[in-house]
C-alpha cells in the first residue's frame, strides 16, 4: 500500500504500527467490538489491511452500524505548582458530572513504554485533594528515582 493511500483508509479501521498490524472496529448497540488483523497472519500489510475491510463489510450487512459507545472526554490542566509528569485532570461520567484527579505519567527510558498513573479525589474535600496530589508527584519521583538507582 502506497503511503499517499494512508490518507484514504476506511472509518473504522486503524494502522497499530507498533504491533504490526490493523485494527478493525465496528459499532452494534453502544457496543465497540474490535478485531485485530496482524501482517504476519496475513502474509503482508495490504492483504492484513484488506482482511479487516472485509471483515467490516461482513459485520455491517449483519449488523447495522450504530453510534460509538459513551466515551469519557478528559480535559487536561497542567498547574504551574505541579512537577513535569503530573497534571491535574477530570473526566465527565455518564451523569455529566466531573470526577477529579490526578495524573503522573513516566515514559521508561529502558523499554520506552509510557505509564500513566490515575489519584482520583473526592471533589469537595480539599485534605483529600492535597493527600492526592502528593501521591502523585511521589509515584513520579519514585518512577525517576528507580532509574536513577538502577
Amino acid at each position: 500500500m502506497v503511503d499517499a493511500d494512508m490518507d484514504k483508509l476506511r472509518k473504522g479501521i486503524s494502522r497499530i504500527e507498533k504491533d504490526h498490524g490493523w485494527l478493525a472496529r465496528h459499532y452494534h448497540k453502544n457496543e465497540e467490538h474490535p478485531q485485530f488483523f496482524a501482517d504476519s497472519k496475513y502474509v503482508g500489510r495490504e492483504k492484513a489491511y484488506k482482511a479487516a475491510c472485509s471483515h467490516l463489510d461482513f459485520l455491517d450487512e449483519i449488523f447495522p452500524p450504530g453510534p460509538k459507545p459513551f466515551k469519557i472526554t478528559r480535559h487536561f490542566s497542567k498547574k504551574d505548582d505541579l512537577p513535569v509528569g503530573v497534571y491535574e485532570s477530570y473526566t465527565i461520567n455518564r451523569a455529566g458530572n466531573k470526577d477529579p484527579r490526578f495524573m503522573a505519567s513516566w515514559v521508561n527510558p529502558n523499554t520506552k513504554r509510557k505509564k500513566v498513573k490515575s489519584f482520583n479525589y473526592r471533589i469537595n474535600d480539599p485534605e483529600d485533594r492535597e493527600r492526592k496530589r502528593a501521591a502523585a508527584i511521589k509515584w513520579r519521583k519514585d518512577r525517576e528515582a528507580e532509574v536513577m538507582h538502577g
